[in-house]
């Protein structure tokens, strides 16, 4: 028996499919673009990757979990959703993004490399005369009634008279310091030689190391950080002592036999030589270094600071006097309470060695960004305009001016610095400048660059 259909249902049916009918477009709408959920998920990634290229400030780095997730995210949403405004969107900033991962760039110019053309030919001028200089000295030695020895083969101490070789001059020509470095009985001494062939102990802890080691580092800071090891030592046999040719508080080694030599002269490679001098003002001097400030002179690219300097011109010229090698006015640069005492002339001496040898390492250039504001940190300004100098008349401005002893102005300068690739190389850093009572701006902090 055949079950009829209710009326009602039979109405229905072509209602319920023109429903559909009618509401399939706007389905079909709904699936052409991205659900919220995509979108608020993929902006949540993709911020905290905009977010580390803000903290990154150009320098390139290394993407994290998060990062990579941005990506894929903004990948699946762009391979879905092709056409989506939104989505074009938030793939164009994953670009700049990449792009900025990458690190920032420059081009680096032949004027920006000047100062290594500067330093080659100041190289040069310094190894014309070396050589000479080197001839002089063992000239002097002859002339004074020593014997230069030849260092190999190494005398042995227990099997020959020592007061045959003492007295004698040696040339070692395998020093190196201050990797064969190390300490015995109360001195510093560098190691030169083997069990099976001999020892010597260039004795480290005399005027005359001192002498002629000063000297080459002033050669270093006015010259060229260039001073490939190993060097030869021309030095003087004074004495064969029982020492332990070992660094470190544990000892392996058994003592060794072995001839203490005092320095006279340090050759490195042909490029420069060194020598003690007790009667030099600083004890020792390097060839060609009578005159070489005045050669250079004429080289610098600043050679004053202007009393009218501006902070970021100040911040040019320091970088400026560094990668020069201008000593002289990288100090006029820095605030002079911090070059006050002799122990603060030192650690100047330190960052400036270290600056060197950043430049000499790791960059080329130092870009010096533009803008800057000045606080006062110290006594008070009434500005023009502000709301102390509307409500104060003249007279209660001055009372305020005249008890503050002192006025302490600062500005902060954010450099970048970049390799010879024209690659960022480090995160961005404020050098922080200050005056005082209107005077004339100087570094305070932020050196080495």
């Amino acid at each position: 028996m055949r079950r009829k259909v209710p009326p009602v249902l039979i109405l229905a049916l072509p209602l319920a499919v023109m429903l559909m009918y009618m509401a399939a477009p706007s389905l079909a709408v709904a699936e052409e673009g991205p659900t919220n959920s995509e979108l608020t998920n993929a902006e949540h990634f993709l911020e905290k990757l905009e977010a580390h290229v803000v903290r990154a400030g150009g320098k390139p780095f290394e993407m994290t979990y998060d990062d990579n997730e941005a990506l894929r995210r903004v990948r699946e949403l762009k391979e879905k959703y092709p056409d989506d405004p939104q989505v074009e969107e938030m793939f164009q900033r994953v670009r700049v993004a990449i792009m900025a991962s990458k690190g920032d760039y420059i081009e680096i110019t032949d004027e920006i490399l000047a100062y290594r053309q500067m330093e080659a030919e100041l190289v040069e001028r310094v190894a014309a005369v070396a050589d000479e200089q080197w001839q002089s000295i063992l000239g002097d030695v002859a002339a004074s009634g020593g014997e230069v020895m030849e260092a190999w083969p190494c005398p042995d101490p227990m099997e020959t008279d020592p007061n045959a070789t003492i007295g004698k001059y040696v040339l070692l020509d395998d020093f190196r310091y201050p990797d064969n470095e190390f300490t015995d009985m109360g001195g510093q001494f560098v190691h030169i030689g083997a069990g099976a062939r001999g020892w010597y102990f260039v004795r480290l802890s005399t005027r005359a190391w001192l002498g002629a080691y000063e000297a080459l580092k002033r050669y270093r800071r006015q010259v060229s950080q260039e001073t490939p090891i190993p060097w030869t030592v021309l030095g003087r046999i004074d004495t064969v002592s029982l020492l332990i040719p070992q660094a470190g508080e544990e000892r392996t080694m058994s003592p060794q036999f072995g001839w203490v030599v005092t320095p006279v002269a340090i050759n490195v490679g042909g490029l420069v030589v060194s020598w003690a001098d007790p009667e030099h003002e600083l004890g020792g001097e390097y060839s060609a270094e009578a005159g070489l400030q005045e050669l250079k002179w004429d080289m610098y690219t600043y050679t004053e600071v202007p009393d009218d300097v501006e902070p970021e011109q100040l911040v040019e010229i320091f970088a400026t006097a560094i990668k020069e090698k201008n000593w002289d006015l990288y100090l006029e640069c820095i605030d002079p309470a911090r070059r006050a005492t002799p122990t603060a002339i030192q650690r100047l001496q330190y960052f400036y060695d270290n600056n060197l040898e950043r430049y000499r390492r790791w960059y080329v250039y130092v870009q010096v960004m533009e803008g800057y504001e000045i606080d006062v940190i110290k006594g008070t300004i009434i500005e023009e305009g502000s709301m102390e100098d509307f409500f104060l008349d003249e007279g209660q401005q001055e009372t305020i001016a005249g008890r503050d002893q002192e006025i302490v102005e600062q500005a902060l300068v954010e450099i970048r610095t970049y390799d010879e690739n024209g690659q960022q190389s480090a995160f961005p850093k404020d050098v922080t400048l200050r005056r005082y009572n209107g005077g004339r701006w100087y570094i305070a902090a932020g050196y080495p660059l």
